[in-house]
């Protein structure tokens, strides 16, 4: 429901702000996201798995990982700084974005939220956020009906972890606890950080993936080509939730599968592969005929800029949709360390690409360099022994067939 009323909500601001503030609020969100990893260091993950073993420990482990984000959220900031200095950013752009920044702080309290999640309690919180989404929302409206600056709605991304942290932090004293009974425990610290790297360097890989085209683009062209190309990206993959539900829902049953008969185990992976292959068709077939008139009706003639950068984007969804899949496998498969060289791989080519590609097409290059990186996801399992059969996996159900091993 958040969601539903986020996107209409977007629509809406993008429309009042314009292809050239729009992209430039897109720019500095994406260079600040692009370090948001050194921020979180891959901690939650393992902070939620530590709070269900030993919920004994909450208070430790709470003020270990509220240390070791605060210390990362600093870092964060001064790395935003510091490379700053090689953009061509004005100094205006330049403020906005080290004020952007200052989020991180803020959203290092958000691991508030485990607690709940840890005590299947997450109900609460919940109901927290969408109040808190529906604020944020009718904010939006409020400054477009007063014609504000675009400043103001960056300030909504800075006001966005404070009222999260606000709301956390009085549901958490209303169970009884408080924050102010947190303690630092250096070898609790440590171990968190031990076990939490690999997770951050893949969450490094991932986010530069979905960042650094835009940044790019502002560096090479301008903010009118960063609000077009963010409209076509953001079309997209307003569907890229479904295939993740799909997966989430289902993986168990084939994880019991493989417990029990490896070839079952194989066919229901090929049938979910069937599943999210042909769903992908279904919603991008339309988004691919329809762009034009898709473009036209939500965000207006000022934008029919990005229908170009829609048609080729939109195919990436498909190579998205089947490396969801192959992640989980890889996951449960305990071949995680292949997950990180495959994301590795893709960052390198998609930077690659956009060097070569953006200089020549534009933004349509960065759309293509995208398409090209998100498409060798499934291919590149074949690099390596142990998933090699697995590509076989995926050509069954692409073809709607049942493995037949003996």
């Amino acid at each position: 429901f958040s969601l539903f009323i986020s996107f209409f909500v977007s629509i809406y601001v993008v429309r009042y702000l314009g292809p050239h503030d729009y992209g430039l609020m897109s720019y500095i969100l994406s260079f600040v996201g692009l370090f948001s990893f050194v921020a979180a260091l891959g901690v939650d993950s393992v902070l939620l798995r530590e709070l269900t073993k030993y919920p004994e420990k909450q208070n430790e482990l709470f003020g270990s990982a509220l240390f070791l984000k605060l210390a990362g959220s600093i870092i964060a900031i001064c790395l935003i700084i510091f490379f700053l200095q090689f953009t061509n950013n004005d100094f205006y752009t330049n403020l906005l974005i080290i004020a952007s920044s200052l989020s991180f702080i803020f959203q290092s309290f958000q691991i508030i939220f485990f607690h709940f999640q840890a005590k299947a309690i997450s109900k609460i919180p919940t109901l927290a956020s969408v109040l808190i989404g529906l604020i944020l929302s009718g904010l939006k409206i409020l400054f477009v009906i007063l014609k504000l600056k675009v400043v103001f709605f960056l300030g909504i991304f800075i006001l966005e972890p404070i009222l999260y942290a606000i709301s956390y932090i009085i549901l958490y004293k209303m169970q009884g606890l408080s924050i102010k009974n947190w303690a630092f425990n250096r070898s609790l610290a440590v171990a968190l950080l031990k076990d939490s790297w690999p997770l951050m360097l893949a969450s490094a890989f991932a986010f530069v993936y979905s960042r650094i085209d835009q940044i790019m683009i502002k560096n090479m062209m301008d903010s009118t080509a960063v609000g077009l190309y963010d409209v076509g990206v953001r079309l997209s993959e307003v569907w890229y939730l479904i295939p993740a539900i799909i997966v989430s829902s289902i993986f168990p049953a084939i994880i019991n599968a493989k417990k029990t008969d490896e070839l079952v185990y194989q066919r229901r992976l090929a049938r979910l592969y069937t599943l999210v292959i042909y769903i992908s068709f279904f919603i991008i077939l339309p988004l691919y005929f329809f762009s034009g008139l898709a473009i036209k009706i939500l965000y207006g003639v000022q934008f029919l800029g990005a229908i170009s950068v829609l048609k080729i984007y939109v195919w990436s969804g498909l190579a998205m949709a089947i490396g969801t899949v192959v992640n989980q496998f890889l996951l449960v498969e305990n071949l995680t360390r292949i997950s990180l060289y495959i994301n590795c791989l893709g960052m390198l080519i998609n930077i690659l690409l956009n060097l070569i590609l953006i200089p020549r097409i534009g933004i349509n290059g960065a759309a293509l360099a995208t398409l090209i990186s998100y498409s060798l996801i499934p291919f590149s399992i074949l690099l390596f022994k142990k998933t090699r059969i697995h590509a076989k996996i995926i050509l069954f159900g692409f073809m709607f067939k049942a493995p037949q091993y003996e």
